[in-house]
C-alpha cells in the first residue's frame, strides 16, 4: 500500500459557501443560522490543507489514533458525540446540525448547522476546533465555537465518515467510504508534535483492520475478524484494542436442503498490537425471546470505572452492556449486565460528573441520554 498524493489541492481562493458549516454561537448576525462575517475564508489563509490520500484495501469503518506521550497512550477516535476536555460541554450531531449542551445547566443550544449529510464529530480543545465530516460534499468542517477564528471547509475523498486527529491536533485521518481511502488533512489548528502514533483504519464488511504509521504506512494487518466492525476503544495498558463487531453466520445449506441454522455472532474483539493475537468476547444474548433473534449492533464504547469496565451501546436490543476489561479479573472479556434505555442510541462517551455514568445519544429520535452508575436514566434531552 503506498500513499497516494491528492491530485487536487483546494485552491487558495476557494471560497466556503453558505451551504457549508455555519458557526452560530458567540456570532453577531441578524438572522439564525446565517454565515458570520468571518466564516467565509480562503483555506489557504487558515493553515488547512488535504495533504495526500493513501489507498485502502477496503471500504473503511472506524478509524481512530493512538498517540503516545509523557502521560502515556491515549486514543482519538469519532463518534456522533463528544465531550469537551474538562467536561463542561457536550457536542452531538443531530441532522444537519451540531448542538451543544452545557453540563453545569444541560441547557442546549445550536452550535453549527453543516449542511447536507453530517456523518461524524471529531473535537479538539486546541483552539476551540470541531473536525465534523460532510459525507455527502466530500468534506472536512473545521469549526470554531467561538467565532473567534473562521470556519474551514478541505475537500477529502468520496463518502468520508470516521475521522480521528493525530497527537497536537494538528494532523486529521478521514476514512472516505466510497474510494477507499483514508485523508490525511492538516488542520490548521493545535501544535506539530512529532510523537509516535498508530492510526487504525477498521474495513466495514471485510473483516479486516489495518495498523499504520503516521504517514500512511501499513505496519501490521489482522486478518479473518468477523465480517462487520463497529467501533475501536483502547483497552488498559496501551498495547491492546478492542473492537465492536457484528456478523451473521449461516450453517449448512438453507436453501437446498433445509438443513442449517442462522446464527448471530456479536460482541468485542480483543487485538493485541504487540503479539498480533486475536480473542473474541461474545455478547451474551438475552434470553428474552423477542431480542434474542436480533441483531444488538454492538456500536459505541466508553471506558469507565478507572479503565475497568466498558460500556456498550446495543441500538438493536435498546440496551448498553457493561463488560469486564480488568486483565486480573476473573470475568475478563464477560457481560456483567444490561440496562435497558429509551429509544436506540447507538453512541457513547464517559461522564465527567460524580451523579452521571455515561451519555448516549439517539439519532433516531435526535436526545441525548444521560445515565448514572447503576443504569438508571437521569436526564434525557431533546435536541431538534
Amino acid at each position: 500500500m503506498n500513499p497516494r498524493y491528492s491530485a487536487i489541492l483546494i485552491p487558495a481562493v476557494a471560497l466556503i459557501v453558505a451551504l457549508g458549516a455555519v458557526p452560530t454561537t458567540g456570532c453577531s448576525t441578524d438572522h439564525e443560522l446565517e454565515p458570520c462575517l468571518n466564516d467565509t475564508t480562503f483555506v489557504g489563509d487558515s493553515g488547512a490543507r488535504h495533504v495526500l490520500d493513501v489507498d485502502l484495501p477496503f471500504a473503511p469503518g472506524p478509524v481512530a489514533v493512538i498517540s503516545t506521550t509523557d502521560d502515556g497512550q491515549s486514543l482519538s477516535r469519532s463518534s456522533r458525540l463528544w465531550l469537551a476536555e474538562g467536561g463542561t460541554t457536550l457536542y452531538a450531531l443531530s441532522a444537519t446540525e451540531v448542538h451543544s449542551v452545557d453540563l453545569a445547566t444541560f441547557d442546549v443550544s445550536t452550535f453549527a448547522s453543516v449542511g447536507y449529510r453530517a456523518a461524524h464529530l471529531a473535537g479538539s480543545d486546541q483552539d476551540s476546533a470541531l473536525m465534523v465530516t460532510d459525507h455527502v460534499r466530500g468534506s472536512l468542517w473545521i469549526l470554531d465555537s467561538t467565532c473567534h477564528a473562521p470556519s474551514t471547509e478541505v475537500e477529502v475523498g468520496r463518502g468520508p465518515g470516521a475521522l480521528a486527529l493525530g497527537p497536537g491536533r494538528r494532523m486529521a485521518y478521514v476514512a472516505n467510504e466510497w474510494d477507499k481511502t483514508l485523508s490525511l488533512v492538516e488542520t490548521g489548528v493545535g501544535t506539530h508534535v512529532s510523537t509516535e502514533r498508530q492510526v487504525i483504519v477498521a474495513s466495514q464488511s471485510e473483516g479486516q483492520v489495518l495498523v499504520l504509521d503516521g504517514d500512511g504506512r501499513t505496519r501490521q494487518t489482522f486478518d479473518n475478524l468477523p465480517s462487520q466492525l463497529l467501533d475501536i476503544a483502547l483497552m488498559p495498558g496501551g498495547h491492546m484494542i478492542a473492537v465492536t463487531y457484528s456478523q451473521v453466520v449461516v450453517t449448512g445449506d438453507l436453501e437446498v436442503s433445509g438443513d442449517g441454522e442462522v446464527v448471530l455472532a456479536e460482541g468485542i474483539a480483543l487485538l493485541d498490537l504487540t503479539s498480533g493475537e486475536v480473542t473474541l468476547h461474545e455478547l451474551a444474548r438475552p434470553k428474552d425471546e423477542g431480542l434474542h433473534n436480533l441483531l444488538a449492533r454492538p456500536t459505541g464504547m466508553a471506558v469507565v470505572d478507572d479503565s475497568t469496565r466498558l460500556v456498550v451501546a446495543l441500538p438493536g436490543w435498546g440496551r448498553v452492556a457493561v463488560v469486564d476489561i480488568d486483565p486480573a479479573s476473573d470475568t475478563y472479556g464477560v457481560t456483567l449486565r444490561t440496562h435497558a434505555v429509551p429509544g436506540n442510541p447507538r453512541w457513547v462517551v464517559a461522564a465527567s460528573l460524580a451523579d452521571d455514568w455515561v451519555y448516549l445519544l439517539d439519532d433516531d429520535t435526535g436526545s441525548v441520554i444521560t445515565l448514572n452508575a447503576q443504569g438508571q436514566v437521569t436526564k434525557d434531552l431533546t435536541l431538534r
